[in-house]
């Protein structure tokens, strides 16, 4: 990748010379004068030394372009969103590429929040998530809130449902979904897939769950099931994540997981013996 621009950035920023820097990565002044001008690319490693020093150093490369994007679409009419996983990125986007048994089965998985995607790769050799922009006129779009419908739809998707499957409840909310070019709903990550198997298994009722899965702060996901929605989806930069970055957003996200587990458990306290079992909803 071209790292140009990134050491333009750095440079004024932190009011350094190309010397500065170099003696900084541990690099050649020429290598450098030569990245910043275009005239070479910077292998793998250096990369990833320049990235980890300006984020060590304060200058958030990827919070910059956030805004910066964020700036170009908003009299746009279009969302801007982020896609990281473990599946290698190519276009043009094949959905048959990405797992079926996610939480609206097979498509294409983002978010609109940048952290969440940054999550996604945060434990694993991926080294970018990718920015795009939509606009979702002419596209049904089908939106989730936490509630019982979305916990129904996550639970048959990921194969959880069994016996429950073919009630004519949850063939509604299939129907639904499968209607839908585009999903609009939380993300359910492993803390809230534990709650939902909660309610399936009959341990939890449906208003302990979702009162619970409430002080989780979920995310939210875009879903682009068919072709006609990835059609709408323009990706504009991928965004290079160094392992200083990731480890912030692991830290914070720990921090925040710690907080909503006592929030979690005063839910399950507060809504015990109130609402409906599954085998009540569903009978």
């Amino acid at each position: 990748m071209s790292i140009s621009n990134e050491i333009k950035i750095i440079r004024r920023l932190l009011n350094i010379t190309q010397t500065d820097l170099a003696m900084a990565l541990n690099v050649t002044y020429e290598s450098i004068n030569k990245w910043e001008n275009g005239k070479m690319r910077a292998d793998n490693e250096s990369i990833e030394k320049m990235y980890n020093f300006a984020f060590k150093n304060g200058v958030y490369f990827n919070d910059i372009y956030v805004q910066l994007f964020n700036e170009q679409l908003i009299n746009k009419n279009k969302t801007l969103i982020f896609h990281g996983s473990d599946v290698d990125f190519e276009l043009p986007i094949k959905l048959d590429k990405y797992n079926p048994n996610s939480d609206f089965g097979t498509g294409f998985y983002t978010t609109d929040s940048f952290g969440q995607a940054v999550l996604n790769i945060a434990n694993k050799h991926m080294e970018s998530i990718y920015a795009f922009s939509f606009n979702e006129r002419d596209l049904k779009v089908l939106n989730f809130d936490i509630d019982v419908k979305w916990m129904i739809a996550v639970a048959y998707y990921r194969g959880w449902l069994g016996e429950y499957s073919n009630h004519s409840f949850v063939k509604k909310i299939v129907s639904e979904v499968e209607n839908a070019d585009v999903i609009f709903a939380p993300i359910c990550d492993n803390r809230s897939a534990l709650i939902i198997n909660e309610f399936i298994s009959g341990i939890s009722t449906d208003l302990q769950c979702v009162n619970a899965l409430k002080a989780c702060g979920l995310k939210y996901q875009y879903v682009f099931r068919n072709e006609k929605a990835l059609n709408k989806l323009e990706l504009i930069s991928d965004l290079y994540i160094c392992k200083e970055e990731k480890s912030k957003y692991i830290n914070d996200g720990l921090e925040l997981n710690n907080v909503g587990l006592n929030q979690v458990k005063f839910a399950r306290i507060e809504y015990k013996g109130k609402g409906l079992n599954i085998g009540q909803l569903l009978k």
